[in-house]
């Protein structure tokens, strides 16, 4: 699997020069990056099947978010309320499981 680090410099936060002002995400380089990335279908592949292997491995109980929702539409990153209630509700069984009875 490949990573890819992208730095929180001021570069990275899309500092106007000589302001405090930002440029909008989609304007900032990684921004850019990301959209080219989407579009060409490119997201990442395999993460959850990498963290249940380490959860496995350590013992741990391991739980996918994206077997039951997907992210929000508006940043692709976060949840909309539908999605955390769907993600809330999925939970449930999961770490009652878990729990002494």
């Amino acid at each position: 699997m490949e990573n890819i680090l992208v730095y929180g410099d001021s570069l990275t936060w899309g500092i106007i020069p000589d302001t405090r002002r930002r440029l909008p995400f989609e304007q900032r380089w990684p921004g850019i990056l990301e959209a080219q990335l989407s579009a060409a279908g490119l997201r990442c592949r395999g993460m959850a099947d990498a963290y249940r292997k380490v959860a496995s491995d350590e013992g741990c109980s391991f739980f996918d978010a994206g077997s039951v929702t997907g992210s929000s539409v508006v940043d692709g990153v976060h949840l909309d309320a539908d999605q955390h209630e769907r993600l809330g509700k999925a939970l449930v069984p999961e770490v009652a499981r878990l729990l002494p009875t």
